[in-house]
């Protein structure tokens, strides 16, 4: 068996993190964190060569948002409160990704609580413009080549948005499809654990060792016929982006897919009350135990969300809880009464903004969220501006492994030359 000389590859990681971190600011600080890398690095090398393990991530280096629990790492979920008061069992899909051979390198920086306060994150690929949030740093590091691969999550859009912005691929599965245990999940109902990787392949493997196969879609999918959503969701997309939006579509009609315009998120503004009524109402519930003595440490925007979440009614969170089903699988029926497995979006509402205060729409990303519906970020090169632009590909609940494999496919199609 061939030696893997991770120690090498360890410590050329440690001095580009060293080097850059400090300017990105994905990565949070960790005393000693090399020292533990290298620990880490030593024990799954002599592992792997006495076959005591398989190790299909062999020496890929993962970050984990600073939302997941690991043991002797302390976790603030990018919040100024004390990190006593969060605590939980360890993460599942930590322990998944490290006993397939990853190797943990820390926490990444990520938005106040999932919401609009975000971190001091640049973007790699565009140094002023924002990395998106929630899950910035995990994001950002990959970007960067800090990591192979990060966990992330999302339940607005924090894992779509900031792949996007970041030009990596970021994967939020179908609701409930990857473990959340060990998750500090401020909205549960909404929120999903996820990936971010510059490698479709590393991404997919990795998604493979976190999906659970008994949730899995049993139904021929196919790749025939491509949807496209209601003209009223797509009009909320800036001109630049629906542009180019555009030119990727014929791209793909041009290489023979059919692609069918559904009257699928015509009712957006609807999903988007429900949701912001859900993740409003469940902000405030987690949030009651130490919001009063520690109000102070909230942002004000966090704040805010507080105030508004108690105001909200229980007959409200009772209608958003009993239309989340009803409305994915009103949308799953528009699409196979047309042959539709798979939708293309737009990932973002927006090209990345200037680094700052800006905040970032998230019109296009809630419904998918809400709906728990798979979701795909694909970076896609040559936006006119020169900034990173991503092209979003959804499926029915459950269809994951389709939806991956189908995105590597299209992909292939957007490099094609037009005839």
């Amino acid at each position: 068996m061939k030696k893997p000389n991770l120690a090498e590859k360890v410590q050329k990681k440690i001095m580009q993190i060293n080097e850059a971190n400090n300017t990105i600011k994905a990565i949070l600080p960790e005393q000693d964190w090399g020292q533990r890398l290298q620990y880490s690095a030593n024990i799954l090398e002599d592992n792997y060569l006495q076959g005591k393990t398989t190790a299909p991530l062999l020496g890929s280096f993962l970050g984990v948002k600073d939302t997941y629990f690991i043991p002797d790492m302390p976790t603030r979920a990018g919040s100024w409160l004390p990190e006593e008061i969060f605590s939980g069992s360890p993460s599942i899909a930590v322990a998944q990704l490290t006993n397939a051979g990853a190797l943990l390198v820390g926490k990444t920086a990520c938005s106040e609580f999932n919401y609009l306060n975000k971190p001091a994150t640049h973007n790699p690929k565009a140094m002023d413009r924002t990395p998106g949030g929630s899950s910035s740093g995990s994001a950002a590091a990959v970007a960067a080549g800090f990591c192979d691969l990060a966990l992330g999550s999302q339940s607005r859009g924090g894992i779509i948005i900031p792949a996007a912005f970041c030009g990596v691929f970021g994967y939020k599965p179908s609701s409930g499809r990857i473990s959340n245990l060990g998750l500090q999940s401020f909205t549960p109902t909404l929120e999903q654990s996820g990936l971010f990787s510059s490698s479709l392949a590393l991404l997919k493997t990795a998604a493979n060792i976190l999906l659970n196969p008994n949730t899995k879609l049993q139904e021929n999918g196919s790749l025939q016929t491509i949807g496209i959503p209601s003209q009223h969701y797509l009009s909320q997309i800036d001109s630049e982006v629906y542009a180019f939006y555009e030119a990727l579509l014929a791209r793909v009609a041009e290489q023979g897919y059919k692609l069918v315009q559904l009257e699928i998120l015509e009712d957006y503004l609807l999903l988007n009350r429900l949701h912001h009524n859900l993740f409003a109402a469940e902000f405030a519930l987690h949030h009651l135990p130490y919001y009063q003595q520690h109000q102070y440490l909230y942002s004000l925007s966090a704040r805010q969300l507080f105030e508004a979440g108690l105001a909200v009614d229980p007959d409200s969170i009772y209608e958003a809880r009993e239309m989340q089903q009803a409305m994915r699988e009103e949308a799953e029926t528009i699409m196979r009464d047309q042959g539709v497995s798979l939708l293309l979006t737009p990932s973002t509402a927006c090209l990345p903004p200037v680094f700052g205060n800006t905040i970032v729409p998230t019109s296009v990303n809630l419904p998918f969220s809400f709906l728990g519906l798979p979701c795909l970020s694909v970076p896609v090169q040559n936006h006119p501006t020169g900034l990173p632009f991503g092209l979003q590909i959804s499926g029915l609940w459950g269809s994951d492994e389709f939806l991956l494999d189908g995105a590597g496919i299209l992909i292939q199609t957007l490099h094609q030359e037009s005839n």
